[in-house]
This record gives structure tokens, sequence and C-alpha cells, in this order.
């Protein structure tokens, strides 16, 4: 995965990360923010380093509860967002929430 890169300027306007965001995924949110407030995102077509994640890194130590509530604060701030770009919002599964957004959709 790339690392972000961020303008200051950017950073300025959306205020830098949430703070609550302990669980991880602060990164992800600050660019949620950062859509929202005008500011463009790019991705490269280049894989500019490699993210190793080992056993005792925060992205394999945090349990469901701690990733239900990174999930429950980022769908109570972006609503919104995660409706007009994945017709709803983010599932604890994640990479399924655009499906069952839209299947929730059809029987609405």
């Amino acid at each position: 995965m790339p690392a972000p890169i961020n303008r200051k300027k950017d950073w300025e306007i959306v205020g830098g990360y949430d703070e609550r965001m302990t669980w991880g995924w602060e990164d992800w949110e600050f660019w949620i923010n950062m859509l929202k407030s005008g500011g463009e995102v790019v991705k490269l077509p280049e894989t500019g380093f490699f993210y190793r994640i080992r056993k005792n890194s925060r992205r394999k130590s945090t349990n469901k509860k701690s990733k239900q509530k990174t999930i429950d604060l980022i769908n109570s701030k972006h609503l919104d967002f995660l409706a007009l770009h994945i017709n709803g919002p983010l599932q604890y599964q994640r990479s399924l929430s655009p499906l069952i957004n839209f299947i929730k959709g059809v029987f609405r």
C-alpha cells in the first residue's frame, strides 16, 4: 500500500488526525476528511514501497471490539460520504460494505 503524501495545507484544512482514532485507520479517516473538504487524491501507477506487517503490529493486535469501535466512529463522522460512495455505512466486514449496502437498498 503506498504511503499517503499530504500537503501541509490539507493537514491544516482538515485539522490533522482525529485523536479518537486510537485503534488504527487514522490515515484512512484523514483521507476521507480531506476528500470531504475538497482535497484530491491520486492513485499512483507504481508501488513506492512495501508495507510490512509484523506479528506485534497494531494492525495485527487490534481486537474485534476495537475494530468495531473504529468502524462505528468512522460511520458516525462520515455517513453522508459513505452513503454517496458505497451506498451506506461501513460494515464490520469492510470489504463487503458495498455489496451489503446494495442488497439492503434493493430490499428497502
